[in-house]
């Protein structure tokens, strides 16, 4: 018995995701599908390929949580297997990362929102502490509404902001527009540390994507505007995007083992040269910024592309966090730089030789390894007093200011 999927991009059906009772996966484009539109992925771009199960899987693995306990109340909530993403993206296609819609005409999608009620602060906090409580077990303690696959190991909240300022959960009629993490009881503050990390990206010139720090009653959380659902002429529609381990085929479980060399190899799949050097460049200041900040968590999921036609750009950075208030973790790059993870052992010659790697003109890997090691505290510094203006946390000048003076005594080794 085989069973489909069909799958839409940016609200135009592009193709079909097949199963066989013994598990097999594949995935073909419809021939309607033009051949101008934008491909799933940069590992599935050939429009007349059926492509097979070792690139299918991983990528379909790539839209859900990178979480065993979600992936267990996700499938309690909708009768599915949490160990098979088909099952799953049955139940929860409908919102995932990118511009991609999975339906399955014979599911009724019950776990879908039909609310048009605005969230209190109070809603909001038991909708986030539901979300940690589920990553923590894989149960959902309250009635589980507006379930959509948000990507990740942390727990993640997507909520869709209006344009006055007020919160709902999505549904097929009302995309998502924010996603909203909770800090992990293990790693106290982490929502502010997350925040201020991402502004001094930006003060760098790196693009980041745009994010902010709150409090939902007595719990903090960090929150980025999503990149891939933007407004056009008033209404707001899917931008398509994937993550490197996606365009990779790599499984979630390996996003640690990305390689600058792995990463190159992608890069040459960009069908435009000016696109290329563009998203190499990009994606080197962000590598640069992770190891002079100790963001130590920047790894292959946490790099995406944009995909638009044959036009690819490098997103937004929307995962850096310096992790110098955490004594206890060790201070290791996600990616590795020459073959060194250990960031005290990591020099700027071993960022010179990965540029090489990527292809990149000397003078600009020159140029941005200086600028960001020389203005890197300046930019935590600008942070922190607009965090701090914001007073909006309550503890953010003392946990803001704590990260500057890590950051110093690190940059000064």
């Amino acid at each position: 018995m085989v069973s489909s999927l069909d799958v839409s991009l940016a609200g135009i059906p592009c193709g079909v995701v097949v199963q066989t009772r013994a598990g097999d996966l594949k995935f073909e484009y419809l021939d309607s599908y033009s051949r101008e539109q934008t491909p799933i992925s940069l590992s599935m771009k050939d429009f007349t390929i059926r492509y097979p199960k070792a690139k299918v899987l991983p990528f379909l693995q790539g839209l859900l949580p990178d979480n065993e306990y979600a992936l267990n109340a996700i499938a309690a909530s909708c009768g599915g297997n949490p160990r098979n993403p088909y099952s799953l993206l049955q139940h929860v296609g409908f919102e995932v990362a990118g511009a991609l819609e999975f339906q399955d005409a014979s599911q009724s999608h019950a776990g879908i929102s039909d609310s048009d009620k605005a969230l209190d602060q109070n809603e909001i906090e038991k909708l986030v502490q539901s979300k940690l409580f589920e990553y923590e077990n894989g149960r959902l303690p309250i009635r589980d509404q507006g379930r959509i696959s948000l990507a990740g190991a942390q727990p993640k909240l997507a909520l869709h902001k209006s344009v006055g300022g007020e919160w709902y959960l999505p549904n097929r009629s009302r995309l998502s527009t924010h996603i909203i993490k909770p800090g992990p009881p293990s790693f106290r503050n982490l929502e502010i540390i997350e925040h201020q990390s991402l502004l001094a990206a930006g003060f760098l010139g790196l693009k980041v994507a745009e994010s902010s720090a709150q409090m939902f009653g007595a719990t903090g959380v960090f929150i980025t505007k999503r990149f891939d659902r933007v407004y056009k002429a008033g209404t707001l529609v899917r931008k398509h995007q994937e993550d490197f381990c996606q365009a990779l085929s790599m499984l979630p479980e390996r996003k640690y083992d990305l390689s600058v060399k792995n990463i190159a190899q992608l890069f040459q799949e960009i069908p435009l040269s000016m696109d290329r050097k563009q998203v190499t460049q990009d994606f080197f200041s962000g590598l640069v910024f992770s190891v002079f900040s100790a963001s130590t968590d920047a790894h292959g999921k946490n790099y995406s592309l944009v995909l638009e036609g044959e036009n690819v750009s490098l997103s937004p950075l929307y995962d850096l966090a310096s992790t110098l208030e955490y004594p206890n973790l060790a201070k290791k790059s996600a990616i590795k730089i020459n073959g060194k993870e250990n960031l005290d052992e990591i020099l700027e010659t071993d960022l010179l030789i990965e540029a090489k790697k990527l292809k990149i003109d000397s003078d600009f890997a020159e140029h941005s390894i200086s600028k960001i090691r020389n203005e890197i505290l300046l930019a935590f510094e600008n942070a922190r007093d607009v965090i701090v203006k914001s007073e909006i946390m309550p503890n953010a000048p003392q946990v803001t200011s704590r990260v500057l003076d890590s950051l110093r005594i690190y940059s000064s080794k």
